[in-house]
């Protein structure tokens, strides 16, 4: 039911609006020696006194001036009393609004019982083995994009070796000057486009079985709730999902500055050479940050995949202890409930018709 968090002795009853005993008050506050009504009526008497006064020939004209602006203060006041009275019945429909929720929960309460365990029960199954299926797709994904990855990365750095390292006779060079600078950039940045473009198919063809997941009989106890609990838990399922789609269909991959201190250390030999060993050392560093650049992804994407299996099996969790106790309820506390309800309805209905009075 709506929480509105109103303070305690404020007029209001936590979870379902305004206190009847409240508005009553309210229709029946002390002013001028009276109530509402009274009020109301006695501004009117004095009005419609206003009205036969200035149309009397024993009166003058300056006492007639004088009780236009004594009538306009007096009209500003029952104006008053109509628009609180408005506002009254804006409030008036919170109220129905918690009350009917009320009345959705008290219906809801036969239909959650009498859902039949087992297909809870297969439900759990179904997505606990969804979860175990996802996370084999995603380990065998994630091998393959660093297979992949370093295939292409290998091939582009034994190009720049050979032809940076090796002589005329094809003996090995221990160094090299700077030239170097400009083609591995250039490798560096076709191996990355290469590896977004792996990584974003990857994703979402993992999209594609995380989809396939059977949340039907979830959605179908689900829609037993009052209406409000519906709203309420679709509205989180909708998240979990949607953001595992954005993860794997709009994914941010960026992989533009990750090795940037890696190249930096490379060229900053300052008699502008580059040894052999210092450049295979960065090739072995290149590909461990590439390689935890895609596990991170991965580990990352796993993760929000087992909190939304989590929480789908919280819901689960959530409807069985529900259904327990609703199945230990009698038709003593039933009725109590219903009629408690129903008392409601026709306070709010009378209240209201009072209220429609002024306005």
């Amino acid at each position: 039911m709506t929480d509105l968090n109103l303070k305690k002795n404020s007029g209001f009853h936590h979870g379902r609006g305004l206190d009847k005993n409240f508005l009553h008050k309210l229709i029946n506050f002390d002013i001028f020696g009276g109530n509402m009504k009274k009020t109301f009526d006695d501004f009117y008497e004095i009005s419609t006194e206003i009205e036969k006064l200035l149309t009397s020939d024993l009166i003058s004209v300056d006492l007639k001036q004088s009780s236009i602006k004594f009538k306009e203060s007096i009209n500003d006041c029952v104006e008053e009393i109509r628009s609180s009275s408005s506002r009254l019945i804006k409030l008036l429909s919170i109220c129905y609004e918690n009350i009917s929720d009320s009345d959705d929960i008290y219906l809801s309460k036969p239909k959650i019982a009498s859902f039949e365990k087992a297909k809870l029960w297969a439900s759990i199954s179904l997505i606990s083995s969804s979860a175990i299926k996802l996370k084999q797709t995603s380990i065998a994904q994630r091998e393959e994009v660093i297979i992949s990855t370093k295939k292409e990365w290998r091939g582009r750095f034994k190009y720049i070796k050979e032809k940076l390292f090796l002589d005329s006779k094809s003996q090995v060079k221990t160094s090299c000057d700077f030239e170097i600078e400009s083609p591995l950039k250039t490798d560096i940045k076709k191996t990355n486009n290469y590896t977004k473009v792996l990584l974003e198919e990857k994703l979402k063809l993992f999209y594609l079985e995380y989809k396939k997941m059977d949340l039907s009989i979830l959605k179908d106890f689900i829609n037993l709730f009052s209406e409000q609990k519906q709203i309420d838990i679709f509205n989180q399922i909708n998240s979990v999902l949607n953001t595992i789609e954005n993860k794997c269909n709009n994914p941010c991959i960026d992989l533009n500055n990750l090795f940037d201190d890696e190249i930096k250390a490379l060229l900053q030999n300052k008699w502008g050479e580059i040894s052999l060993d210092n450049f295979l050392n960065f090739n072995d560093k290149f590909t461990q940050k590439q390689e935890n650049y895609i596990c991170e992804l991965f580990d990352n994407l796993n993760q929000l995949v087992a909190e939304s299996i989590e929480k789908f099996i919280e819901f689960h969790n959530y409807f069985l202890e529900l259904q327990e106790r609703y199945r230990d309820e009698n038709f003593k506390q039933q009725r109590e409930e219903k009629n408690w309800i129903d008392k409601q309805f026709q306070e709010l209905d009378k209240i209201k018709s009072e209220i429609e009075l002024y306005i």
